[in-house]
């Protein structure tokens, strides 16, 4: 029996989103390179939908134009991986204004996808529940981060008063769906410092060239992460792109 899955991914435009979504359809990875090998889920079918974390009412517009215009009324899995973060100061030397704008995409505009989001993962994991499907999990995940980790050690040295931060209140919000919503499981995964345009620019403020991280190991561990999820094994917990769990 074939099971369609719906799979929502925020910030597929480049960096780690683009490498899921090539992962998930035929989409090149760049313009000029071949696609990753599909992930083996059957047939896939994209489509783009506006989605701008900074306008309050585009995760409830997307929902609805993918029940409208595509005859897409179920998710199950978003992958909330878009995100800002341009800049890295220390406590001292961070201004307000830079921190706000950070909490304005990655805090305030999570909440709004969390909050326009949730109905439709509600009605999807309702239906699964009647149906005799063995798959009955409704999966959220937070691309997080090492720099959001309130117990990572190599994060210490990293000057991050400002993306930190928000990123550590999106690992919050996202234990908190576990703990708010029994239908659901959700948990953050850390893809590690990789070679994205984010990461290799927070590697240049400690003189570094490039990050250390593959992006395309990265996007492979997780994959392997979000097939295995389940609620009893996966929710409420912060995992790696190597299939650890780790505190926070």
């Amino acid at each position: 029996m074939t099971t369609t899955k719906t799979i929502l991914i925020t910030g597929f435009n480049r960096g780690l989103g683009r490498l899921l979504l090539s992962s998930y359809s035929s989409v090149p990875t760049t313009p000029s390179s071949p696609p990753l090998p599909v992930h083996p889920s059957g047939t896939t079918r994209l489509i783009i939908v506006k989605l701008d974390l900074n306008v309050r009412t585009d995760p409830a517009a997307a929902v609805k134009e993918l029940a409208e215009k595509h005859d897409i009324n179920t998710i199950d899995v978003v992958i909330a991986n878009a995100s800002t973060g341009y800049i890295w100061p220390k406590v001292r030397e961070a201004e307000v204004d830079d921190i706000r704008a950070h909490m304005e995409t990655n805090v305030f505009g999570f909440v709004e996808l969390v909050k326009g989001l949730l109905p439709v993962l509600e009605r999807t994991a309702a239906k699964k529940g009647e149906g005799e499907g063995e798959d009955k999990e409704v999966v959220w995940v937070t691309i997080g981060s090492g720099g959001g980790w309130l117990n990572n050690p190599a994060a210490a040295a990293v000057p991050n008063a400002a993306y930190g931060v928000t990123k550590a209140a999106q690992h919050y919000l996202t234990r908190k769906l576990h703990d708010e919503e029994p239908w659901l499981t959700s948990f953050s995964i850390d893809p590690g410092w990789v070679r994205t345009e984010m990461g290799n620019a927070g590697a240049r403020v400690l003189g570094l060239e490039e990050a250390y991280g593959d992006p395309e190991e990265s996007a492979k561990g997780m994959l392997k992460v979000f097939d295995a999820a389940t609620r009893e094994t996966h929710s409420g917990k912060m995992w790696t792109a190597e299939g650890e769990t780790v505190l926070f």
